[in-house]
Order: C-alpha cells, then structure tokens, then sequence
C-alpha cells in the first residue's frame, strides 16, 4: 500500500470494522522509508444478537468485549485505532458552490451545509472535500460530509471503553475507496463501483475520475438471504446462516445437501428482488427517465447488470471493474 498515516504521530493503527453481526480488528504497521503498509495481524469476535440494529448502538456492553475479543485473537497492541460509520445518520453530498480559498469555506461550512443536510446543523459533525479538476467558471465542487453526533459518541464511547485511542473515524464507503486506491491503479475516465455488503449495510460508492461520483448505503443486506433461507428449509437462523456459507443441515448427509440445492434455487429469487430494491435505492424515476448522462447510463448499465448477477458470481468482472468486499454474513 501507498497510504501514509500523516499526522496521526503513529507507525501502526489498528483498523476496527464494528459490524452488526462481528467485530473485525485489524493491525497495520508503516514500513520502510516508502512508507507502505503491512497488514500485521487480523483478528475477528461474534457479536451479540442484535448488539447494533439499523446502526444504532443497542448494547455497548457487548459491542466492547467483542472489540477486545477480536483485538486479543489478533494479539494486537498497539492502541491507535480508526472506525468507520454508515447509514441514515452519515450523509454525503456533492454540492457546487462559489469558487472560494478553504480557509473562506471552512468559515462558511456550516451556513451552506444547512441547505443541504435534512439533520439539526447543531447536531451533525461536519467535514468537506474540495475535489480537485470539477471546477467550472465561478463554481467549485465540494463533498459534504455530516454524521449525527449521537452516533459518533457511540464510536467513540466503546473505542475508549477497551482502552485503544480513537484517531480517526471515515465513512465506511469512503474507507473501502481509500483501502481500494491504495492497492489498485485507476485508469482515467474509468467509472469503478465500490460495493461493501455487511449482514444488515451495503456499502455502496461509485468513483468517476478519480472521485466519488455516488454513494448510497442500502439497508438490503446478507441477513435478508440467511432470512429467506431460513423461511424456504424451515431452519432456525443460525442454521440458515450455516448453510449459506457453504454448510449442510445438521440432520442430512452431503448427498441430500446437494440434491435439495439443485432442486430449490434460492438465489435468484432472492436476487430480482434486491435488484428491484437498488434500482428503487439508487436510480429515481426521474433519473431512469431522463437517461441523458453519458455517466448516468454508465451507472445504470453497470449496477443493474452487476447487482442481478452478484449472489451468483463470486468475481466480477465487467467492462468497469468491480471490487466486492463480502462480510463473512
């Protein structure tokens, strides 16, 4: 990797992705005097059922001891960590606004947030983005970025509670960007889809020129297969959760396994109506109707091919590339 942890004064971070289903750590250390990254140690911890539902924090109890849990499977010590947070409480926006230096918008942040951001001005952490080459005559283009403080605190509150030192807190679609970038080349013009799909969030963010062009977290995630499942084979949910990563019912042999799958296929089913979901998530009428945009057509063609095909295919490769990070649920 290429990153840097710039002023963070550290040569090593933990990394921590506090999903609804696990708690997963990761130790990084900066290498050499290029500075790279190495992925040092690894460690993941169980969650608690319904710990965290729909991003709300529920039992802090238990979402810390499943953060020490995965931080002592990891045999991890350093004690700087960054998160990362989604949902209806993080919004992000592209915005033009007149062309001014960052020391005159960070004066005026937020007064043009509020025009945008559907939360209390007094009740939002707020950060922005300058994106470089989007300037058009007068106007500039700016990623805004605002997240409930209730729900840092959250973060922030079971990091402290295990002892680590919170430095950083991105948003989750923004992390799996950085994390690609880092790893990978981008071609210019190249329209890239980002997808990160949890047990409850998908992660969603599409980079054009180098930029994120959209984002969007959808609520349709690995729990509504493992449900579905669960409802078609009359299992309980751990067993449905079993299977869906590969296992067998506990009461039949692998023949029987096998012959069931071929008989009853779950996924494309379960499929249309995902897409039908996303297409209603991130495509508008208004925006499937007007199908002027180069890009937008881009988007369409991609997502909607893509996400028909995603419970099926493990690796995707169309015409734009696509990285899918899978949660384990």
């Amino acid at each position: 990797m290429k990153l840097g942890f710039g002023g963070f004064g550290t040569k090593s971070m933990i990394g921590l992705d506090i999903g609804s289903s696990t708690v997963k750590a990761v130790e990084i250390t900066m290498k050499g005097r290029g500075h790279e990254f190495e992925l040092t140690n690894m460690g993941v911890a169980k969650l608690a059922s319904e710990a965290i539902v729909q991003g709300a924090f529920l039992n802090s109890g238990a979402i810390s001891d499943a953060i020490r849990e995965a931080i002592d499977n990891a045999k991890i010590k350093t004690k700087h960590a960054a998160a990362a947070v989604c949902g209806h409480s993080v919004i992000v926006k592209k915005v033009s606004l007149p062309t001014m230096t960052r020391a005159e918008l960070d004066e005026q942040i937020r007064w043009e947030a509020e025009q945008y951001i559907p939360f209390d001005i007094n009740e939002v952490n707020l950060d922005f983005q300058i994106l470089q080459g989007a300037e058009m005559e007068g106007q500039m283009e700016v990623l805004l970025v605002a997240a409930k403080k209730d729900l840092i605190d959250d973060y922030l509150q079971v990091i402290n509670e295990v002892g680590l030192t919170p430095v950083a807190i991105d948003v989750a679609a923004f992390a799996v960007e950085n994390a690609f970038e880092a790893n990978y080349d981008l071609a210019p013009n190249e329209v890239i889809a980002l997808v990160n799909i949890g047990a409850q969030v998908v992660n969603i963010n599409i980079l054009a020129n180098g930029a994120p062009a959209f984002t969007r977290d959808i609520t349709t995630a690995g729990n509504q297969y493992t449900e579905e499942i669960q409802k078609a084979l009359s299992v309980n949910f751990d067993e449905a959760e079993r299977i869906k990563l590969g296992g067998r019912r506990s009461d039949e042999s692998h023949t029987a396994r096998t012959k069931r799958f071929q008989d009853f296929d779950l996924g494309q089913g379960w499929a249309d109506g995902v897409t039908i979901e996303y297409r209603k998530a991130l495509f508008p009428p208004s925006e499937l109707e007007r199908g002027t945009s180069r890009l937008a057509d881009a988007y369409k063609h991609l997502f909607i091919s893509t996400l028909e095909r995603l419970p099926h295919v493990p690796s995707i490769d169309f015409h734009a590339r696509l990285s899918v990070g899978v949660d384990t649920h």
